[in-house]
């Protein structure tokens, strides 16, 4: 993996922590999310119709998009609606520091999987152990203990309300991984990120009605500034991702990007008092070793 690109990736894993903490710390948070994303449609409006004259990242200008690109659009816009409805079920039922590892380590290794079978991707051995070590590192920041009794309670909160929504969360990470990395073949990162968001924000739409109008005036009320942050910090973190994945192949962005487990695990002990103990050191370590393994892989 370039260095370029994992610089990327660690840029874009500290801010996806930095959101996912407010998200978790607002009072509405599917109201939250939905405003932030209008948010951000807003702001990058002007940089898109700027497209035409800019550098593109991935090298392709304009905004007369091949064909291909609408479905992926659609696909996309689906998925990450759903995604951001089950992250934030999960951040309802659950800490920050065990919903987010689980839902990121769980798209890590689907993304592995399937790049592997649809993408054809082939990971270097040393890849491959870092994929891995970062998968046994998720696991460990789920236990509470090293006791033998204790091996299995990963596996058992996925059957809980919040485990499961968590785990919807990384199968739809995988997903748009899968898709985005397809998508960015064919059109700029900045084009289709922008795109992209505004899918999600529309197919979200529906789902804010039931919950009335009054609750989102509300959360823009109390919360302004923060949604105005994110609005900003959450697009700018996924492009770096898809920059990113025009550099490398997509199982090591994903998994390099759960340096985002560390970060989120860091800030729900230091600012939700949520408990840190040696399981979720260990863990960390992991995370840490297997994302210097694909920096060198």
């Amino acid at each position: 993996m370039s260095s370029l690109a994992l610089a990327l990736v660690i840029i874009a894993a500290l801010i996806h922590a930095g959101w996912n903490y407010l998200t978790k710390c607002s009072d509405n948070k599917l109201v939250f999310s939905w405003l932030f994303r209008w948010v951000g449609v807003i702001v990058y409006l002007p940089l898109i119709l700027w497209q035409p004259s800019l550098p593109v990242l991935s090298g392709r200008t304009g905004l007369n998009l091949p064909w291909i690109v609408w479905p992926l659009v659609v696909a996309t816009g689906l998925l990450h609606a759903l995604y951001f409805w089950a992250l934030t079920a999960a951040y309802d039922s659950s800490d920050l520091s065990l919903s987010y590892p689980l839902s990121r380590g769980l798209g890590a290794l689907l993304v592995l999987l399937f790049a592997t079978l649809l993408l054809g991707e082939r990971p270097s051995w040393l890849g491959l152990l870092g994929v891995l070590l970062i998968v046994v590192g998720v696991y460990t920041l789920q236990l509470h203990s090293f006791h033998a009794s204790d091996a299995l309670m990963p596996l058992r909160v996925l059957g809980t309300p919040g485990g499961g929504y968590a785990a919807l969360t990384g199968v739809c990470v995988a997903g748009y991984s899968l898709v985005d990395k397809l998508a960015v073949r064919y059109v700029s990162p900045l084009v289709y990120i922008y795109l992209m968001f505004v899918a999600a924000a529309i197919f979200s739409t529906p789902l804010i009605g039931r919950s009335g109008w009054d609750v989102v005036r509300e959360e823009w009320r109390k919360n302004w500034w923060v949604i105005i942050a994110v609005g900003v910090l959450c697009p700018f973190a996924y492009l770096l991702i898809l920059w990113a994945m025009t550099l490398a192949p997509v199982s090591y962005v994903v998994a390099v990007r759960n340096l985002s487990i560390v970060f989120g695990a860091l800030l729900g002990t230091w600012l939700l008092s949520e408990s840190y103990g040696q399981q979720r050191i260990t863990g960390s370590v992991s995370v840490c070793v297997g994302a210097a393994c694909i920096a060198l892989a």
